[in-house]
């Protein structure tokens, strides 16, 4: 059963704290610490409901229609000390949250902005600070300053916990006044486990959406484990398909979406659960630096899934960024995991971006890169590859890149591998990813359409034998209609440290059996002397035999073409045939 504590309702839209008929934000806040400094006056307790303990409130129930601008003082607004408190801004009358996808424009109706474009910050050189412990803030738009240093809402003094779900950071309620400033949403030395966005848990999850744009630095992660950044337009205005004015993008001197370190186990996205996982992606663009920076710590267990990059809601308007990553360390699965949940889901989308997108700037950096999409990107794939875990390996400059070798039969790839296990430093076998992709134009970065199938170097699936060498059939394979496809492929090993993802191969054109009518298998029959030669090309067909057409006296012959009777073998009649 839950406790309810108190329900602490402002009334005022004033920032001050005096014994009077009117309860203000300022005064909500000190009196759930327990920190109000005076005896509350009769009429504000006329404000307050029930006592205070667990699950404490602070709701709104300001006079007009709004929305209601309280305004930040100069020496700013006390820290949140509270825990398992709720600041809920859509308790003010007519306020409603998003009801929209994510792929959908963010239609929710905020009333209350907490106004700090006068530059009034407090002690923490915080807009808003919470350090109590659970403590979740939700429908509230909050509006920075440029010309300021201000940290924005930030998660501090170890605080465990929280979440900031259904706010605009940044942006007033009217979907086009942009005023941000140095960080918009932060947990900087907390005891982890912050959401910024949706909880995922498929109650309410669109309700939780945040659209966070204008600030050097969108969000930000120091010394912060088990975090999660899902369901947030990032950069990105509440249309979603539109980035902030030209004004307010001249007064951003950096550009991040997500920055930080110390970040192990961080979410940014879905986490392929099978719960409203096609609401926790993230749409994020016009990052003027990096979409990620993690500039401490080795970052272990990163999940970077079903994310927008680069493009709107629409997954065709141009929200150019310019780098991607850019870290200290990493450990990440980016994409998919392929363990049957939500795989489509978790596939990113990188789009338009300018500068490079994974970029090894550190030797501690191992990636995971599978499933995901590539559009009209115009930097390269890779830099820095001499940092890479696979370089590592080979130790000896070669390409990490498999080759596709030309002129492959129907359905079926073949090439190629620099790195194939296993070997020393605990190398396993490598895993061949197949894509569909456009085969004009494909600089660098290749225009990657659609992940098709995985294959592992070396296992039954693999039709040729030798190391560093494959042969995958694509029987079974789903391609978009025709009768060619144009196909690259991707390589991945994992050893002792890590993983580490190849760039794509050559492209190569392969053959696909017509819709609907597949080759039919072919049988032949030869005598040659005394002996009798059956021969078929039928992958996946076994040989039958009989001495009786129409009973049920069938019988598997083993073993691969060609079968030979020999002349003392032969009997008056017999029948063959091939069956799947």
């Amino acid at each position: 059963m839950t406790i309810q504590g108190a329900v602490i309702t402002v009334n005022s839209s004033a920032a001050n704290n005096s014994s009077d008929d009117q309860l203000t934000i300022i005064e909500a806040i000190l009196y759930a610490n327990g920190d109000l400094g005076r005896a509350i006056s009769g009429s504000e307790k006329n404000q307050i409901e029930g006592t205070l303990g667990q699950n404490d409130r602070i709701a709104f129930d300001i006079p007009g229609e709004g929305p209601h601008l309280i305004p930040i003082p100069q020496s700013g607004l006390p820290q949140v000390k509270a825990e398992n408190i709720e600041i809920d801004g859509y308790s003010q009358p007519n306020a409603k949250p998003n009801t929209n996808s994510i792929l959908e424009p963010n239609n929710a109706d905020i009333r209350i902005i907490i106004d700090g474009r006068s530059g009034g910050k407090n002690s923490s050189d915080d807009l808003f600070t919470i350090e109590g412990d659970q403590v979740v803030i939700k429908g509230i738009s909050f509006l920075s300053s440029f010309a300021g240093e201000s940290y924005g809402v930030n998660f501090r003094e170890g605080a465990i916990g929280g979440r900031v779900s259904g706010c605009w950071i940044g942006v007033h309620p009217d979907g086009e006044t942009v005023s941000g400033g140095m960080i918009g949403l932060g947990a900087c030395s907390t005891g982890g486990s912050q959401i910024f966005g949706t909880n995922g848990d498929g109650l309410d999850d669109r309700a939780e959406f945040n659209v966070i744009v204008g600030f050097d630095v969108n969000t930000i992660l120091e010394s912060a484990s088990d975090c999660r950044i899902s369901g947030n337009f990032i950069g990105v205005m509440p249309d979603g398909i539109s980035l902030i004015p030209e004004d307010a993008q001249s007064q951003i001197t950096e550009g991040d979406a997500i920055e930080g370190g110390g970040v192990d186990r961080l979410i940014i996205g879905t986490n392929g659960d099978g719960i409203g996982d096609e609401d926790e992606r993230n749409i994020i663009g016009g990052m003027g630096n990096e979409v990620i920076e993690f500039f401490f710590g080795v970052n272990e267990e990163i999940t970077i899934a079903g994310n927008y990059f680069g493009v709107g809601i629409d997954g065709a308007t141009p929200l150019p960024n310019n780098k991607f990553l850019n870290v200290s360390g990493l450990n990440a699965q980016i994409g998919t995991n392929l363990d049957g949940v939500s795989d489509d889901l978790e596939a990113n989308l990188f789009a338009n971006f300018t500068g490079v997108i994974f970029d090894y700037t550190s030797v501690d950096q191992y990636m995971r890169i599978r499933g995901n999409i590539f559009n009209n990107n115009l930097g390269p794939l890779f830099d820095n590859l001499s940092n890479s875990y696979a370089a590592f390996l080979i130790n000896d400059g070669s390409d990490f890149t498999p080759t596709l070798k030309e002129g492959s039969g129907i359905a079926e790839i073949s090439g190629t591998l620099t790195l194939a296990g296993p070997g020393p430093d605990g190398l396993k076998n490598s895993v061949v990813d197949v894509y569909l992709a456009e085969i004009n134009p494909l600089g660098e970065v290749p225009n990657v359409f659609q992940f098709l199938a995985s294959f592992e170097e070396g296992s039954v699936d693999d039709l040729e034998p030798a190391q560093g060498e494959f042969k995958f059939s694509l029987e079974g394979v789903e391609f978009p209609v025709g009768t060619s496809a144009n196909l690259v492929v991707t390589s991945i090993i994992e050893a002792v440290l890590g993983s580490d993802t190849s760039g794509f191969s050559n492209p190569v054109t392969v053959d696909l059996p017509l819709p609907g009518k597949a080759d039919p298998p072919h049988l032949s029959i030869d005598k040659m002397g005394n002996d009798v030669w059956i021969q078929w090309e039928a992958p996946g067909f076994i040989l039958q035999r009989t001495t009786r057409i129409g009973g049920s006296s069938w019988s598997d012959i083993p073993g691969s073409p060609p079968y030979k009777i020999t002349g003392d073998q032969l009997i008056k009649s017999e029948f063959f045939r091939l069956i799947q």
